[in-house]
């Protein structure tokens, strides 16, 4: 029964899954049915009905990028014109505009001419509305692509559109009026224009005199080429008289809206053609061409070949130049120009018909008596137009007879000089002048002292600087009163219309006329400067040749006491006689680099104050001149104690090759107070020029005060003085002669000098007489060859004694010299009387192997000992050493040796020959009183030891101090046993590439490189070697994998300070070293380091006794000390150039800075803030700090000290200084007391407190002005 039962169920169940299986089947298949059929004719029907939504959506969305490529085109369009490519990916941008463009335009015609819309009489084509719509939803797809893509333009963000104008750089004219009715100029102005039209000619000229309006008739030019679109722009560039390839290209530069920072001329020159090359249609006019202009120099596109001289230009592009010149020679043969048009004078016709225009004067009845008067006036111009213009100004407002026949007259009236050359010009320019009133006549020629084409307000600053302009009260009346005067100058011609309406020009030939007129009146212009003390010239305008006005007023210059000129290349005089006559203060006078100078002091007039018969006293002290090439005299002429310079104390000459004496020998004679002479190479043949009025007897040159005497390198000095003289040195306590072959120093004026004479050359008028001479000679520097004549000289008695002669230094071959050996010295020179028992310093450099040098050194000398007190000694590159520095019989001469330096001697084994002391017993005996403290012993190869060897435990370094070994790479114990035990005072000792094995004791300081710290290292050395040792220097650990040898500092129990520097450490001590507490850490230069202490540190030992830490220029630290270091000794923190901190320390650290008075941070650019909280508990921390100082200089990211809510306690704090930290905002959110803080400086400017500190610097940068700079309470 139960399963029956069963059965039935199940059978019912199946009739129920039947029908449910054949509708989820049916399902199914209208699902499928659905998809594939009435979706996509759902989606065909959209398009039909969304005809009029799709075509509109694209109609919007092409009209915004239609906008959107105008956008990117004005960009485009700006970085063309400042000579920049185009990314390609921008260019493929505007192709697919392109595309897309014709694509919605042929869309757009479908839709205009199809039948698309319902109406009465006609059915719509559905399968054509279909399409549209169906078009029309892709194409707004891609169109909004399209327009996406602009926006990763980057390249364009920056630029703005700009349209500039057609005409850059042009002067304004008025209008076509200019030259209307003037049938000459007109038909000038045409061949112009037919010259630029022709399409093989791409070089204009136009020539003529000056006045004759060339510039006028090229402005002419220029507005007909706009108005019939010749040229798509014109660039107009004013040469003038002294062309500079910098200014012309400036010129060019600003007016095609070009950027460049380029500053030599050929990478402006070299940008500037590239720019050209890019504009389609381009007139460049040189207006105003004095000399050859190197277009090549200065960019503008010309091909190399001289004979063609055509621009360069792409193939649908055209660049052509117009040049205007008085010189018809200089623009064909110079410029290469073969079109070229002259203009002549004007005809009496068109002259008078210029004059009535500008003088408005017609041909009514009113005016006829004075027609003929007119007629006359233009005749005095001569047919030019620059003189009739002016000339007719004046006369608009005479309508009277008697008023045009006075005019005349003045005309008419003989010139009182020649002031621009040209006669009629000269006679319109003085009339129109003349008739301007006084405020116009200041500003016309304030004008012409200005620079060509000068800006308004230069104008403006000038005339009231002077005072020019009258009854202005404020800025704005001086303004308005200017434009008013401007205005009335350029309406009398006497001004022009510049390429900018800020700016103003002149026509050259006022120019002249005006400096002219200034020249010859007491105006206001010619100022004086009564107070000036310091007068700096550099690098002047090459116009200039002189800097003093032949009509300024006498002591314009009456204060002046200092002077100096450098670069001036066009000055050949400095200092004119009028004008040293009124300098009565001139102390000093300094002139380098002036090319063209020929003489300091200019008496070339002298005769002409011979007859007032006044002496005057000049009170110069000091005299320098630097690299003059053309220099021929200091003094132009002797000025026979009419003018004397007794307070000199200091002439110095250096590189003035053509000079041929130094004094003449008025001024010579009475230089009572000069101290110091040097002269380097030049070339003088005496120092004293002979006298040009004779004397009787022989003349007599005391240096009573002069101390130092300084000549080198001088060939052509034979004499002091070219003839028998005496001379007397009281004084001289330093002579310097090297490389003066023809100069003998030390000679007698008696009855043997000539037979002498006849001998040696060397005896001719010698610089120094008598053997009292220079009885205070302390230091002495000559060659090798004025040695060999000195000693020659005291074997034949010539010679003083030396008996206070301090220091030697002889030099075997001058710095521009040969070598110069001394085996021509008799072998008895050194039995004489050399003496030298005061020589404390000798210092010998390339000497080679002689003889003579052997027996003085090298050979037992039996007789005296020549270096009883030489107390320092330095030999370098001499040969004749040969193994020893220091034979055994110089032992006993050396007993005050204290400072040995052996260099460069390839043939020096050993330094001290001990083993040579067995056969000397006064030498043995010696040894061991030498105090030799300092020893340097560099670039020695063959060394390989100190001394031979250990002899019997004697030491004469018992009281070295400091050893310096370099590159002795052969040296293979710079100590015996014996001698290292005796070392007890060395306190520093520096090792380069030598192998350094044996003991170093008592050292205070060392520094150490890699190897040297290898040899160390590794080598078994006793237990206290480095006890003493307070500072370690390591550095140059360059290997890129090197590691910081921690475990090395425990060698150092005593170490205090520790400095560690250009090296390329990762980290400097790892977590877990046990090393030597020191005071003073300094890490410097290290680029690689990341951190100086591990995060893991101990905090003990390493800083628990750390007083001063400074870090500098470390440009990978990350991190300065670990997060929970304490540092409660530490009294000083200096941080530099670390960039990549970004906080100093943390709030942890931080409290324990409790001893912390001095904290300055400099130049760490991405540091945000002082103390950074790491701890939410540590968020309302109270930190005191100690400080009696803060700065904070060049953190460019800094915003604040610290940037949680602590409170800061600053209770000694008494000045903080901020400096270039533009993105602080404030000092700390929280509370800041600084009970004795009085001073605050920001950016420079010091402030007093307001409230607190977070209040004074909330204050200070909202008082802070465009600069960026904080303004002072």
């Amino acid at each position: 029964m139960p399963h029956s039962h069963l059965i039935a169920e199940t059978g019912q169940d199946k009739k129920n899954t039947i029908p449910t299986l054949t509708m989820e089947l049916l399902t199914l298949v209208a699902e499928k049915v659905i998809e594939f059929t009435l979706v996509p004719i759902g989606r065909q029907l959209g398009y039909l009905i969304s005809y009029q939504s799709n075509v509109k959506e694209l109609k919007d969305q092409f009209k915004a990028l239609q906008n959107c490529t105008q956008v990117v085109q004005n960009r485009v369009d700006e970085a063309r014109r400042q000579g920049e490519d185009i990314d390609a990916r921008v260019q493929d941008w505007f192709s697919r505009v392109n595309e897309i463009t014709e694509l919605v335009d042929k869309l757009y015609e479908e839709e205009t001419h199809a039948n698309t819309n319902c109406s009465f009489k006609s059915c719509p084509n559905l399968w054509l509305r279909h399409q549209i719509s169906r078009k029309a939803k892709k194409m707004t797809q891609e169109v909004a692509e399209i327009e996406v893509k602009a926006d990763k333009f980057d390249k364009f963000d920056k630029f703005s559109s700009y349209k500039p104008p057609d005409l850059v750089g042009v002067p304004l004219t008025s209008s076509s009026t200019v030259i209307e009715g003037m049938e000459s100029r007109i038909s000038i102005r045409n061949q112009v224009l037919e010259a630029l039209a022709d399409p093989n000619i791409y070089m204009v000229g136009l020539c003529g005199l000056p006045g004759v309006g060339k510039t006028t008739l090229a402005k002419e030019v220029v507005r007909k080429v706009k108005e019939e679109n010749l040229f798509d722009k014109v660039v107009w560039v004013r040469v003038g008289q002294n062309p500079d390839s910098k200014g012309i290209q400036s010129q060019i530069i600003d007016n095609v809206e070009m950027k460049l920072d380029a500053e030599s001329v050929l990478a402006r020159a070299s940008h500037l053609n590239e720019r050209l090359k890019r504009e389609r249609n381009l007139l460049v006019v040189l207006d105003d061409l004095w000399k050859r202009l190197d277009l090549d120099e200065v960019g503008i596109p010309f091909d190399d070949n001289p004979k063609k001289k055509i621009p360069i230009v792409d193939e649908n592009n055209k660049c052509k130049i117009l040049l205007t010149s008085r010189h018809e020679d200089l623009l064909y043969n110079q410029m290469n120009c073969r079109r070229n048009i002259k203009m002549d004078v004007m005809s009496e016709e068109e002259a008078l018909k210029l004059f009535k225009k500008n003088a408005d004067l017609s041909d009514d009845s009113n005016h006829i008596d004075l027609l003929s008067m007119a007629a006359e006036v233009v005749k005095l111009c001569g047919g030019l137009p620059l003189a009739i213009v002016a000339v007719a100004r004046p006369f608009q407002n005479k309508r009277k007879i008697s008023e045009w026949r006075s005019a005349l007259n003045e005309l008419k009236r003989p010139l009182r000089r020649n002031m621009t050359g040209i006669k009629e010009v000269d006679s319109s320019l003085l009339f129109s002048y003349d008739h301007l009133d006084a405020e116009l006549q200041s500003i016309f020629l304030l004008s012409a002292m200005l620079s060509h084409d000068p800006l308004i307000i230069d104008l403006l600053m000038y005339s009231m600087g002077l005072s020019l302009l009258q009854g202005v009260h404020s800025m704005k009346d001086a303004q308005d009163a200017l434009d008013v005067l401007v205005s009335k100058l350029k309406a009398s011609s006497l001004l022009l219309n510049s390429f900018s309406n800020d700016r103003f020009t002149m026509h050259d030939v006022f120019r002249e006329f005006s400096l002219s007129i200034a020249s010859e009146v007491q105006h206001a212009l010619v100022v004086s400067f009564p107070m000036l003390e310091i007068m700096y010239l550099h690098e002047i305008n090459s116009s200039i040749t002189s800097i003093w006005d032949d009509h300024l007023p006498l002591n314009s210059f009456g204060n002046l006491k200092t002077l100096t000129v450098t670069g001036c290349g066009s000055l050949v005089k400095l200092v004119p006689l009028h004008e040293l006559i009124s300098l009565s203060n001139l102390e000093e006078v300094e002139v380098t680099n002036c090319e063209s100078l020929e003489m300091v002091f200019d008496f070339d007039d002298l005769n002409s104050y011979k007859e007032t018969q006044l002496s005057s006293s000049v009170p110069l002290k000091k005299l320098k001149l630097y690299s003059l090439p053309k220099l021929t005299h200091v003094w132009s002429n002797d000025p026979q104690h009419i003018f004397s310079f007794p307070s000199l104390q200091q002439v110095k000459a250096y590189d003035c090759e053509t000079l041929e004496s130094m004094f003449p020998a008025s001024i010579a004679k009475g230089m009572l107070h000069l101290e110091e002479l040097e002269i380097f190479n030049c070339g003088i043949d005496v120092i004293v020029a002979k006298a040009q009025v004779s004397e009787s007897g022989a003349p007599t040159f005391v240096f009573p005060k002069l101390y130092t005497l300084q000549l080198w390198n001088l060939p052509n000095l034979k004499n002091l003085y070219g003839d028998r003289h005496t001379s007397e040195w009281p004084c001289l306590q330093h002579f310097i002669i090297l490389d003066c072959d023809g100069l003998e120093i030390f000679g007698k004026e008696d009855s043997s000098l000539s037979s002498l004479q006849e001998e040696s050359p060397y005896v001719k008028y010698p610089l120094f007489f008598h053997e009292k001479e220079i009885p205070n000679l302390k230091m002495l520097t000559l060659d090798a060859k004025q040695l060999a004549v000195m000693l020659r000289n005291v074997q034949l008695g010539f010679a003083p004694s030396f008996f206070n002669l301090m220091e030697l230094n002889v030099y075997g071959s001058g710095v521009f010299g040969e070598r110069f050996s001394l085996d021509h010295l008799r072998d008895d020179c050194f039995q004489s009387d050399l003496i030298l028992p005061n020589l404390e310093s000798l210092d010998v450099t390339t000497l080679e192997l002689s003889s003579e040098m052997k027996k003085l050194w090298v050979e037992k000398l039996p007789h005296h000992k020549p270096f009883s007190k030489l107390g320092s000694l330095s030999v370098d590159n001499c040969d004749f050493l040969c193994e020893y520095v220091i034979p055994a019989h110089l032992v006993k001469c050396l007993s005050n040796l204290e400072e040995l330096e052996v260099r460069n001697c390839y043939s020096v084994k050993a330094i001290f020959d001990v083993k040579g002391m067995e056969l000397d017993e006064e030498a043995r005996t010696s040894l061991p009183n030498i105090g030799l403290r300092k020893l340097k012993l560099h670039h020695l190869p063959n060394l390989k030891c100190v001394w031979t060897e250990d002899y019997d435990g004697i030491n004469c370094f018992q009281h070295l101090q400091e050893l310096l070994v370099c590159e002795c790479d052969s040296l293979i114990n710079i100590f015996v046993e014996s001698t290292a035990k005796g070392l007890t005072q060395l306190e520093k000792l520096e090792i380069e590439s030598c192998e350094l094995l044996e003991v170093i004791p008592r050292l205070e300081g060392l520094t150490l490189n890699q190897k040297d710290a290898t040899l160390l290292r590794d080598g078994q050395f006793q237990a206290d070697l480095f006890d003493k040792v307070e500072t370690l220097c390591l550095e140059s650990f360059l290997e890129k994998s090197v590691s910081f040898p921690y475990s090395f500092l425990d060698r150092f129990p005593n170490l205090e300070e520790l400095r560690v520097e250009h090296s390329c450490f990762v980290e400097i001590l790892p977590s877990q070293s046990q090393t030597a507490s020191f005071k003073k850490l300094y890490v410097g230069y290290l680029d690689q380091l990341k951190t100086i202490w591990d995060d893991d540190s101990q905090v003990q030992p390493i800083h628990q006794d750390l007083e001063r830490l400074e870090v500098e220029c470390c440009c990978s630290l990350i991190k300065l000390t670990p997060p929970l270091a304490s540092f409660e000794n530490l009294t000083q923190l200096i941080v530099s150039g670390c960039q990549q901190l970004i906080y100093l320390v943390t709030s942890s650290t931080a409290k324990s800075l409790v001893n912390l008075y001095r904290l300055e941070i400099t130049d760490c650019e991405r540091m945000e803030e002082i103390v950074r909280n790491e701890s939410e508990e540590d968020a309302e921390a109270t930190i005191t700090f100690k400080l009696w100082g803060l700065e904070l200089t060049g953190l460019t990211s800094l915003k604040s000290f610290c940037s949680e809510n602590h409170t800061l306690e600053f209770p000694e704090l008494e000045g903080v200084t901020i400096t270039e930290c533009h993105q602080m905002k404030m000092f700390c959110p929280g509370v800041v007391e600084t009970p004795e803080l009085w001073r605050v400086e920001i950016d420079g400017d010091i402030s007093s407190l307001k409230g607190d500190l977070n209040n004074t610097i909330e204050f200070l940068l909202l008082n802070k002005d465009g600069t960026n700079m904080y303004k002072e309470d």
